[in-house]
């Protein structure tokens, strides 16, 4: 491995987020992405660890940034979890975004347009993840990167399970979390709703992030309550408040959702995460209207049954059971 360079320092949920980059010795641009999560010692954490990062790394799909693996322990010398991914020297949706806006000239196909096609694009790769048994965990846009062709490409899924994998058997489960503006109900205050003070990451918060969080951020320019401080914030959620729709302001071009989108996004916005669509029902939604992008076997492509998305909409199957 040549030598990598740092080029970004953010603050992130655990810490601080360093990113490297540098090239594997055939030649392929990789970033390393340094979490604020220790990976305690131990020969069998390691193990499990390894074991599933791997499995991670087997999910291949156009709308995910692919997990090629774990950094050296050579490399990290305090134990913070650490990814191997591809460089992407492209921007997250929302700097996207603000690049558009400020040079127009850029703007090859209308922002309308290119934000229909992301929201479907994020449905899309997150079905992918669902059928695979992977929760995102933390979706935002933040995580949510444009490729060189103008795609989605989702990044930083399955930390949550990485992270409690990095943990010794039966120990604790610290959350990653996320922007507090974005977080489900039960996850602000999990026992108003009969679960643990502390909750993994279900397919129900995903789809919840999806509508409050994503697909209103892509359309708002800004987070939910963004104008509210974050106490009042958490008030107006576990209330039951959501959002108004978006109003164009400043010319920004929020006049652009459509009564389709703004009906996607309230539909996920329900208390109850059993009252929640699948991801497979908003990729219907999409396939079944007659300016679809989405081709209609993708919603065909399903390993799940309905039973599981009716009955269970929690933590993901069997699939990514950790071997020791």
């Amino acid at each position: 491995m040549s030598t990598f360079t740092q080029i970004e320092v953010n603050n992130c949920a655990k810490g601080v987020a360093y990113r490297f980059v540098g090239e594997t010795e055939d030649h392929i641009c990789v970033m390393i992405k340094v979490f604020g999560v220790h990976i305690l010692p131990g020969e069998i954490d390691s193990r499990r660890l390894k074991a599933f990062c791997q499995r991670l790394s087997q999910l291949k799909h156009k709308n995910l940034l692919d997990i090629l693996g774990l950094a050296d322990d050579d490399f990290i010398k305090d134990k913070f979890l650490s990814l191997i991914i591809p460089y992407l020297p492209t921007e997250n949706i929302n700097l996207f975004l603000e690049k558009l806006l400020r040079e127009p000239e850029r703007q090859a196909v209308p922002v309308a347009s290119l934000k229909r096609r992301w929201v479907e694009e994020i449905a899309v790769g997150l079905k992918y993840l669902h059928d695979k048994g992977v929760t995102h965990g933390i979706l935002h846009t933040g995580n949510v990167l444009i490729d060189d062709q103008g795609s989605v490409r989702l990044t930083d899924y399955g930390l949550e399970w990485i992270a409690e994998a990095s943990q010794p058997p039966g120990g604790p489960f610290h959350p990653f979390g996320g922007p507090l503006r974005c977080m489900t109900p039960e996850v602000h205050d999990p026992e108003a709703f009969g679960l643990p003070i502390i909750i993994k990451p279900t397919l129900a918060c995903d789809m919840y992030s999806y509508g409050a969080s994503t697909c209103y951020e892509i359309y708002a320019y800004k987070e939910p309550f963004a104008e509210l401080t974050l106490l009042k914030a958490y008030r107006q959620i576990l209330g039951g408040v959501r959002p108004t729709r978006p109003v164009t302001t400043n010319g920004r071009g929020t006049d652009d959702v459509s009564d389709f989108i703004w009906s996607i996004m309230t539909r996920f916005w329900v208390q109850q995460a059993k009252d929640r669509p699948s991801v497979h029902e908003v990729v219907e939604f999409f396939c079944n209207r007659e300016d679809a992008l989405i081709p209609r076997n993708v919603v065909m492509t399903s390993t799940l049954t309905s039973e599981f998305y009716d009955n269970q909409r929690g933590n993901p199957p069997v699939l990514f059971q950790y071997v020791v």
